[in-house]
């Protein structure tokens, strides 16, 4: 599920790059750093704590037990390091849940933008959640966003995610316990 994700994505990055909506020169700096480096995993929103000085200008060193360590928030991933900690059986959102805690045996160090570096130096400046929450849009930030950026988006299919709880699951108790499994193994 998520290896489609990660093909279709090389196509965005493409109207991303060239679309002005982030600091180039920023995000060059960035890449050659990740690039000489072998860094796994340069995330470019502030990340939630706990997270450590890091030896590069502008970043933090995630904390082992930091929430969404495995971010899919805009970044940059060494595609070896993605390919080995992705699940088939594993969505984005589980992706993030799981391979965070599967990330605490890792030995690579995963950065993100540190919160205390000026805005002119960031990649991205946007909130921490993005404009998606369990599948559905932020209402608070996707309006603005659209209305700034002249995007005409069909919010209908989505819907918007008005903080509601979800009642029911989607998958008996035994899938649920083989799916943590599957994510938790090495």
């Amino acid at each position: 599920m998520i290896h489609q994700l990660c093909w279709s994505a090389s196509r965005w990055i493409a109207w991303w790059l060239t679309s002005n909506c982030i600091p180039t020169e920023r995000f060059c700096e960035v890449f050659d750093l990740a690039r000489r480096d072998r860094l796994a995993h340069v995330l470019f929103t502030q990340a939630p704590e706990p997270n450590y000085p890091a030896p590069y200008v502008g970043l933090v060193t995630r904390g082992r037990r930091a929430p969404y360590r495995f971010s899919l928030q805009a970044g940059l991933w060494n595609v070896h390091f993605l390919q080995s900690q992705l699940r088939s059986h594993e969505g984005p959102w589980e992706f993030e849940r799981w391979g965070s805690v599967r990330s605490r045996r890792c030995r690579e160090k995963l950065y993100a933008t540190a919160k205390t570096n000026f805005k002119a130096r960031r990649v991205f400046d946007y909130p921490m959640t993005g404009g998606l929450v369990k599948g559905k849009w932020q209402r608070e930030i996707m309006e603005p966003l659209c209305r700034r950026e002249g995007l005409k988006i069909d919010f209908s299919v989505r819907g918007f995610n008005d903080n509601q709880l979800r009642t029911a699951r989607s998958k008996p108790l035994w899938r649920r316990i083989w799916n943590v499994w599957q994510s938790l193994r090495p």
